[in-house]
């Protein structure tokens, strides 16, 4: 029987494999700043997706929750379709349609048979274009709005990583009242009236429709000049205004606490434990991604597969257990990021039960977490460097596994970096990256800095405290 290859050789056959057999992205500018990317897949599905630098942090505190209202509201009705026009011009495509409302980037996808995708950018067009946005259109949206913010606030990670966004950055009149603090789906009171057609109708025309921030992103193409004539067509008389705000961004630091039992069934508190990074058009997000992939994740039922350093340490630290009896413990440890186009985070997201100890469950957990980016920054060891590229790597094959997940990857690289980067170029990238690259980048994004918790949870005695964590990224702790 032949040797079976070790599991680093095993991944890079993949990727090499993989790499070799993916088609070319082509990305093609309108002469107003508009981009239409199209990749061919094989298959018979291909997704449409179009997407438009705008969120909620071009809104301020008063007129919060007009990205989201908008996102509803242009599909009630345009100059040609009515609300029931267009759902049936939906369903004729397959009913699978996405819209997403983000911070910096609002999209909806369509994923259809390829015989369909003329028709996809059609309808897209003609709602991006051609929407009413009259007061019915918006009165109409207000439900469904409301829904979608009753499901938000029922989703404790949603809570979680608003609470932050509202800790890391300030939204106070000194920015304006503007920022990536602000709710993504809005303030109650605007959506329910607060926010008047106007104002829908003026962030549309400033905000969204600004043809050098938009694009087109067809995925599964067969036909490359035959979309890029269609979106030419619908497209090229689209002018800038002149709008050019990039909302300022100014990191604070900080912690903020939530206590509720809506969510709390025993118990617990869900806390992310992060702190400011690079923006995602930097260099330094590669060895960030090789940090984040060797820290790993954990799973409390899985702990024995775990390659998260921290949790095996405390798991193996028998005194601990002895004491506590393996109260304490985290149900799971996640590593998280957020990228924006000026700024980004990154750190540990973990839910942490009740401790019959009072005080070891907010102490030692972060504490641990600590520790164990501190021994990145230190002794950042070879084989470590070597495991995280190559899940790095595997993540990026990923990204374009299917049309789906390329058409947002696709989109993300035209949005931040403004270009399509070639999948052998990002690949190229994180194989040049060195021990020494790796430990330099955790050095100078973590090594005394001001970090930011969010937490939520329905008892206090369990919930981390910011001064006393403070220490684990200070200098003078650790030299």
């Amino acid at each position: 029987m032949p040797k079976r290859p070790p599991i680093l050789n095993t991944t890079r056959n993949f990727t090499n494999l993989f790499v070799n057999k993916m088609h070319p992205v082509y990305v093609n500018t309108l002469t107003n700043g508009f981009k239409i990317a199209t990749e061919k897949k094989p298959g018979a599905i291909a997704t449409v997706g179009f997407y438009s630098k705008s969120g909620s942090r071009f809104e301020t505190k008063n007129t919060n929750g007009t990205a989201h209202l908008l996102q509803r509201a242009m599909w009630k009705g345009t100059a040609s379709r009515s609300a029931t026009d267009i759902q049936e011009a939906i369903a004729a495509l397959g009913g699978d349609i996405k819209f997403t409302t983000d911070r910096e980037l609002q999209s909806v996808k369509i994923t259809c048979l390829k015989s369909d995708i003329p028709a996809a950018i059609e309808l897209i067009g003609d709602v991006v274009r051609e929407c009413t946005l009259d007061e019915k259109s918006i009165t109409d949206a207000r439900p469904e709005c409301l829904e979608n913010m009753k499901d938000w606030e029922d989703d404790v990670d949603a809570q979680v990583e608003q609470g932050m966004h509202m800790s890391c950055y300030d939204t106070t009149e000194d920015m304006n009242g503007m920022g990536l603090g602000l709710p993504i789906y809005g303030e109650v009171s605007n959506i329910n009236g607060g926010l008047l057609w106007q104002d829908i109708q003026a962030y549309y025309k400033n905000a969204f429709l600004q043809p050098k921030d938009m694009f087109m992103v067809v995925t599964g193409a067969e036909d490359e000049n035959a979309i890029n004539t269609q979106c030419d067509q619908l497209f090229h008389d689209l002018k800038h205004t002149g709008y050019d705000f990039e909302p300022d961004k100014r990191y604070v630091g900080g912690d903020i606490r939530r206590f509720s039992n809506k969510f709390m069934p025993t118990h617990a508190s869900w806390v992310m434990l992060g702190w400011e990074i690079c923006p995602a058009d930097s260099q330094d997000t590669l060895p960030l991604q090789v940090i984040m992939e060797c820290h790993g994740g954990y799973d409390r039922f899985h702990h024995d597969h775990t390659s998260n350093f921290a949790i095996r340490n405390m798991y193996e630290n028998a005194e601990s257990m002895s004491q506590y009896g393996g109260q304490g413990m985290p149900h799971f440890v996640r590593p998280f990021w957020h990228l924006h186009s000026d700024t980004g985070l990154m750190g540990m997201y973990y839910l942490q039960p009740l401790s019959i100890h009072m005080g070891y469950g907010q102490l030692e957990m972060p504490w641990r977490l600590g520790l164990e980016w501190q021994s990145y920054c230190m002794r950042f060891e070879e084989k470590n460097c070597e495991v995280g590229k190559n899940k790095v790597k595997s993540k990026l094959v990923l990204a374009m596994d299917g049309v789906k997940s390329s058409n947002d990857y696709i989109a993300h690289q035209l949005m931040y970096a403004k270009r399509w980067i070639p999948l052998e170029e990002q690949l190229a990238r994180v194989d040049n990256l060195t021990t020494a690259i790796v430990s330099d980048t955790i050095n100078h994004y973590f090594y005394d800095r001001d970090f930011v918790t969010s937490s939520f949870s329905d008892f206090k005695m369990d919930m981390p405290n910011y001064l006393a964590n403070r220490g684990m990224v200070n200098k003078s702790i650790w030299y």
